[in-house]
């Protein structure tokens, strides 16, 4: 790898920098590019810039590794107090991929509270090309510049050409798959983890079937499936990324993201998940260097592609049913360790279980309406240290949730959570999203798990239970039940309280019949 020459352009100030990389680089040519350019971006006093002329590089590179297959030359050159970054190739019939083979790496989130740094963490040895799609996102301005057996694909930052006439190059046509009519769709509540996740799993393989040797064991037409494939998803999967991105810097850990799709582009999803679900039985044979993804990864496309497929036959949005973090996240896990802690030697008031449940029963059927259902619920809580109740019911929208009674709840508490959507990285929000309890032993988990309490109104108890309500074919909304003291919500509490959840569902349907939401699977 040496220094190349690169023609002085009268409009540009400073001395151009360029480094050769040869026909035929890999990932280690991204891994050097970026080095190459964090330290050029330092020499220049533009170190602030560096992370995203990283990133940029590393996109620009990445394409032309994948799709050049020539020689490259990666130039900077410091334009007013920004930076322009140039990758020259000699394949000018194959354009950048501005949608279909953007890459999007997994930070590692040990503390879910850091979101933002682990956008800054980039591993300078990873390529991750995320795509012309977020060059766009990140750059001012960015455009192709085509010769005679030459090309050269630019992107500038901090310059100020989004203010000139210098606007991307508007030449540049998608390599996906065209747009055509179709619906609009909205895929609400989607954990970024997972779409994080995916994306990197995905990213891996690209750049197996792409770039390495791959054995002769696998099917002869898998590679041309593939690549297929993943170009003409790339108009749905692409916003994805996009929108994954754009919640990490804004320290959210759910997204919502929405596109239009037509007939075509469902059939095209469900032939890339059959291609996906191939290759990863070849991954759990050994026959690719790419580790199978997680059953909860492959259960998410297929519940994203038949969610996208609903919704283009008319059908309503409905919210995902993942949850914003698993049960062994290490942030959970540390979480549950310091509560376990906190507990020790703590036990739980023991009740008579199916006297306890027939009592509550017969309370619930002489109710009335919503303010004795939620009497009633806090009356069978009390006889296990319950100090206050609540219900958070499903509007008929199917995206709101309502605090439609409670008992022993401040008035701050009851005039800021009065309604809220289903999407709110919060437990009732969540419950009625995945249909699984949750069981808080300490007001430190609470906070610990669901930050938006270290800055909202809280209940102020000790330990909190969220059951789903559930009704004959739908969560309904989530029972909330609060505790003065620390518990530890063993397994036959955490069954009491789901049967009392049920058992209040049914009162529900008796009591107020026409309050009904928008069906949910």
């Amino acid at each position: 790898m040496s220094e190349g020459d690169i023609a002085r352009r009268p409009d540009r100030q400073g001395p151009p920098q360029a480094i050769a990389l040869a026909a035929g680089a890999g990932t280690d040519a991204v891994g050097v590019a970026r080095r190459w350019v964090r330290s050029t971006a330092a020499s220049l006093d533009l170190v602030h810039l560096a992370d995203d002329a990283e990133l940029v590089t590393a996109e620009l590179v990445t394409n032309a590794v994948l799709h050049a297959g020539t020689a490259m030359r990666l130039s900077v050159e410091p334009v007013g107090d920004g930076l322009r970054i140039e990758v020259h190739d000699g394949a000018p019939d194959r354009l950048p991929v501005t949608s279909g083979t953007g890459l999007l790496e997994l930070f590692e989130l040990d503390d879910l509270d850091d979101v933002t740094g682990g956008l800054s963490a980039l591993d300078v040895e990873t390529m991750t090309g995320r795509g012309m799609t977020l060059v766009e996102a990140v750059t001012e301005c960015w455009g192709v510049d085509v010769g005679v057996g030459t090309k050269a694909v630019w992107a500038e930052l901090a310059t100020g050409c989004g203010d000139d006439d210098r606007a991307r190059s508007a030449a540049v046509p998608a390599t996906g798959a065209a747009a055509v009519p179709g619906v609009p769709v909205w895929v609400v509540g989607v954990p970024v983890r997972l779409v994080l996740t995916a994306a990197a799993q995905l990213d891996d393989l690209v750049r197996e079937l792409g770039i390495t040797s791959l054995p002769t064991s696998l099917p002869p037409d898998i590679v041309d499936v593939a690549a297929r494939f993943v170009t003409m998803t790339a108009l749905v999967r692409d916003p994805f990324r996009v929108a994954a991105r754009a919640a990490v810097e804004r320290q959210q850990r759910l997204l919502d993201v929405t596109f239009t799709v037509g007939g075509e582009g469902v059939q095209a999803l469900r032939g890339f998940l059959a291609v996906l679900e191939q290759i990863t039985d070849l991954s759990v044979r050994g026959e690719l260097l790419c580790l199978a993804p997680p059953p909860e990864i492959m259960a998410f496309r297929r519940w994203a592609v038949d969610e996208i497929a609903r919704q283009a036959e008319g059908v309503a949005p409905t919210p995902c049913p993942f949850p914003v973090v698993p049960a062994d996240d290490p942030h959970v896990t540390r979480a549950a360790r310091a509560a376990a802690l906190a507990l020790d030697g703590v036990d739980a008031p023991e009740v008579e279980a199916e006297g306890w449940l027939a009592a509550a029963r017969d309370d619930l059927a002489s109710a009335t309406d919503l303010a004795d259902v939620v009497t009633a619920l806090v009356a069978a809580g009390g006889a296990l240290g319950a100090v206050n109740g609540s219900l958070c019911l499903l509007a008929p929208d199917g995206f709101t949730v309502e605090l439609s009674a409670e008992v022993g709840y401040a008035t701050e508490v009851r005039d800021h959570w009065t309604t809220f959507p289903i999407t709110l990285d919060a437990p009732a929000s969540e419950v009625i999203r995945t249909g699984q309890a949750i069981f808080l032993r300490t007001a430190e988990e609470l906070r610990s798990r669901f930050p938006v309490f270290r800055g909202t109104p809280v209940i102020g108890s000790e330990a909190l239970a969220v059951v789903p309500i559930t009704g004959s074919t739908q969560v309904r909304g989530a029972m909330l039940m609060g505790f003065a003291e620390r518990r530890p919500f063993g397994p036959d509490d955490q069954t009491l309280l789901r049967a009392l959840g049920a058992l209040v569902g049914t009162a529900l349907a008796a009591s107020d019949p026409s309050r009904r939401p928008a069906e949910m699977p």
